[in-house]
């Protein structure tokens, strides 16, 4: 058969119908060749349509009919070669393909009628798409409306958001501003959440704290008391307020007031709010008052002692018209020594300015005859009267009769304070330097005498060595440092 296709023996071509006349041989397969380009531009072109759309219905019938234009395209290929090659049987199988495809095609085509008028003409397109417009458009409409009345939402919900935040950060700084800490329990007295204020204050575990252990953080002396009164305080449903110490992880113990109110809702307790408020600083006053008034009590009447045995002691060794004046600036150094004490709030005073305060009234404007060393050393209120005694009597009697008598006189005073096996020891000297004062010897029955010797070191429990020579006046006293510069009463109970 393929024998058959391709021998050229048997037929005649083409051409010679023609009498092989150029201008009819061009026109022939001119037109053939071009139909034939034509006819294979065509299969290309649906192929490539198909290829494109993958939701092509009639995707058959395009293929089909890319077959039969295809097929027709090859007759006309092949008719255009008879003309110089006698081919008429390839010629003829070519057309029965083309046959038998373009009577598939057409059995096809017509059931496949209804579906392709089915599809929308261009015009049905166009006004169903001008409906569609319209439909978007007040779709977009629509959408515009409710874009707006979000963004007023928004806006409105961004103002309340706003004005809530701005609350709760007023309510927050008024917390922050009034109390140090704030917790929430529920109605039977358990924690709720976490609490880390309490947790920041104390140092306890958040575990520690809801197994009931924040009783553990209150000093031991006033556990039961605040145990009983918040008990009290769930039982009746009523506020609970207590004053206790609490212990702070770098300060130790401080006071602090407690007050928790329910939240209730048909007389019923949804939970406890309460704050805790650091009053250390008002407890440390309360209870320094108290010790004031109990120092001055005691100090009055001691003061009270000394006056009336300054004025026993004056009028017994005072000379015709000397005992108003010897009185007088005794009770002046006293009361120099008790204004030091009140103004420090009878916590003690530095003794340097004690000192200096005594010697003001004696010394020249630049003090220049005066030499002061040692360490800075706050005396307790005992050692501020009774060394303010001593430093009086001895100015007195330096100004009357020794150094501070003459111009090239000078006091040197100077204090330490050393350490000893039975505990520090604070030592004090004034040494006075004068020439030709012609003192010899002192009044032992004199008050000035008796303070010195006598009752200075008695009430610091130390000893004195007291010398007067034509050189000057030397006083030496030696004393434990906690009776001269002793903690004071609210000072130890700070350090609880």
């Amino acid at each position: 058969m393929l024998h058959n296709m391709i021998d050229q023996a048997a037929y005649m071509a083409h051409g010679y119908c023609l009498l092989w006349k150029p201008w009819l041989i061009s026109i022939h397969a001119g037109s053939d060749f071009l139909i034939f380009l034509s006819y294979m531009a065509i299969p290309v072109a649906i192929w490539i349509f198909v290829k494109k759309r993958d939701d092509l219905e009639l995707k058959p019938l395009a293929i089909l009919f890319a077959a039969f234009i295809f097929l027709c395209g090859l007759s006309h290929a092949v008719q255009g070669l008879t003309l110089w090659w006698p081919v008429y049987e390839t010629q003829g199988y070519v057309k029965a393909a083309t046959a038998i495809v373009s009577v598939a095609t057409a059995f096809i085509i017509f059931p496949l009628i209804p579906k392709a008028l089915a599809i929308p003409s261009p015009r049905q397109l166009s006004l169903v798409n001008e409906g569609l417009a319209i439909e978007v458009a007040a779709h977009r409409a629509t959408l515009r409306e409710l874009e707006k009345a979000k963004d007023e939402l928004e806006m409105r919900v961004a103002e309340r958001t706003k004005e809530l935040e701005h609350s709760k950060a007023r309510f927050e700084a008024l917390v922050r501003a009034s109390a140090q800490i704030v917790w929430t329990r529920d109605p039977r007295g358990e924690l709720i959440g976490d609490c880390p204020s309490w947790r920041n204050f104390t140092g306890q575990s958040i575990e520690a704290l809801r197994s009931g252990g924040w009783i553990q953080a209150i000093h031991p002396d006033d556990r039961s008391a605040t145990m009983a009164a918040w008990q009290e305080a769930l039982r009746t449903k009523k506020a609970f307020s207590q004053e206790y110490r609490l212990h702070h992880t770098e300060l130790g113990y401080r006071w602090t007031a407690v007050k928790a109110v329910p939240l209730t809702a048909n007389g019923e307790v949804l939970e406890w709010v309460g704050m805790n408020t650091d009053i250390n600083e008002r407890r440390r006053w309360e209870d320094h008052t108290q010790f004031v008034m109990r120092e001055l009590s005691h100090r009055t009447k001691n003061l009270l002692a000394v006056i009336y045995s300054m004025a026993r002691q004056s009028a017994k060794n005072a000379r015709d018209g000397d005992f108003l004046t010897d009185f007088s600036e005794r009770i002046q150094g006293l009361s120099r020594s008790h204004d030091l004490l009140v103004s420090s709030n009878w916590m003690g005073v530095a003794l340097e300015e004690h000192l200096r305060n005594q010697l003001q009234p004696f010394v020249d404007a630049g003090g220049r005859q005066i030499h002061i060393s040692g360490p800075s050393l706050m005396l307790g209120p005992a050692a501020t009267q009774a060394l303010g005694l001593a430093f009086h009597e001895l100015a007195t009697n330096a100004a009357k009769h020794g150094a501070l008598a003459q111009a090239d006189g000078s006091i040197d005073i100077a204090w330490d304070v050393e350490p000893k096996e039975d505990g520090e020891v604070f030592k004090l000297a004034w040494q006075e330097h004068s020439h030709g004062s012609g003192r010899n010897g002192e009044n032992k029955a004199g008050f000035g005498y008796v303070v010195l010797n006598r009752v200075v070191p008695d009430s610091l429990l130390g000893v004195v060595d007291y010398q007067m020579d034509e050189g000057g006046v030397s006083w030496r006293i030696e004393a434990p440092l906690h009776e001269v510069a002793p903690p004071s009463e609210h000072q130890q109970q700070l350090s609880l």
